[in-house]
């Protein structure tokens, strides 16, 4: 083998790694991309539960709050008409 096949030995054979360690960071990548989007369809589905959450808990709040004005609006009538 003379030295002009030798280098195209070579080249060949850096171009066939080459080859090899493209395709293997594409497949990393391509899982890494996965898991990421894995990882933000459950951070949207807990944010999703974190907002319903505080939307009972307003409500709750709410109609605690109406419950207690409309009893002590009705104590004021009771005391006031007892009063007289």
């Amino acid at each position: 083998m003379d030295q002009s096949e030798e280098v195209v030995k070579l080249l060949k054979e850096i171009r066939d790694l080459h080859r090899d360690h493209l395709a293997e960071y594409k497949r990393v990548s391509q899982v890494l991309l996965e898991l990421n989007q894995g990882a933000v369809k459950a951070n949207q589905k807990e944010y999703q539960r974190s907002i319903e959450a505080s939307r009972s808990f307003t409500w709750a709040f709410w109609i605690f709050i109406a419950i207690s004005s409309g009893a002590n609006l009705w104590m004021m009538v009771r005391f006031s008409a007892t009063s007289r």
